[in-house]
């Protein structure tokens, strides 16, 4: 299973919200407006976080790909919300290049 440092980032940045400035405008400049657009995105964000937090607290691992991954799982079949989560990394990582890091 591959897994790009900044996917892990970004997702512990999105459960706990004390990230840097620069990366929560960023994320605001990109979800607020598909808010408008697309209003059952913030169920479906919430709902992708709720999947993911289990009684040991979040740890990013249903954004990871592979055949065998969270992802992946039955379970997680309905999950939705990917794609404003690889919007927001690939913008963080444009801003950001070689920054971003779960170390």
């Amino acid at each position: 299973m591959k897994v790009s440092t900044a996917t892990v980032a970004l997702a512990f940045a999105l459960v706990f919200t004390n990230f840097a400035d620069q990366s929560h405008r960023i994320t605001s400049d990109i979800i607020t407006p598909l808010v408008g657009q697309k209003p059952s995105i913030t169920p479906a964000l919430l709902s992708m976080q709720f999947h993911d937090c289990f009684v040991n607290g979040c740890d990013a691992t249903i954004l990871l790909d592979g055949s065998s991954s969270e992802k992946t799982a039955i379970l997680n079949q309905s999950v939705r919300g990917y794609d404003v989560i690889d919007l927001v990394k690939a913008a963080i990582e444009k801003s950001c290049p070689r920054v971003v890091s779960c170390c």
